[in-house]
């Protein structure tokens, strides 16, 4: 399934995007960061 992702983003925005990144786990970082504060971003 992630690779339809990928690829469809590439062929949308390919020509627009210069650098591309991938989050490692954004749930952890968003729930255990910003919800609850046991792991702060730093």
């Amino acid at each position: 399934m992630s690779t339809h992702y990928v690829e469809f983003c590439f062929k949308t925005f390919g020509d627009r995007v210069k650098t591309w990144m991938t989050f490692n786990e954004p749930r952890v970082a968003a729930a255990l960061g910003f919800d609850n504060g046991i792991n702060p971003p730093n």
